[in-house]
């Protein structure tokens, strides 16, 4: 969710360039959303969706939650 919204506020902001994560491969935070990221050609191409594009994938989340948060 960070990065796409942090993709989001950066289109809004004249000469604004790069946007911070921890991953360099963008893939890795595939799992987490039901389509993936799109950052071919080192760009990050907004999803076309409403709100910031992306859904939550309910079902990797639910399997993976953290004993004594949320569980």
């Amino acid at each position: 969710i960070n990065v796409v919204a942090g993709a989001h506020v950066m289109m809004t902001v004249p000469n604004f360039y790069r946007v911070e994560t921890n991953h360099h491969d963008l893939t890795s935070y595939n799992k987490f959303i039901e389509s993936p990221l799109d950052n071919s050609n080192g760009e990050l191409k907004l999803p076309p969706g409403p709100g910031l594009g992306i859904a939550m994938n309910v079902d990797f989340l639910r399997a993976n939650v953290l004993e004594g948060i949320g569980g």
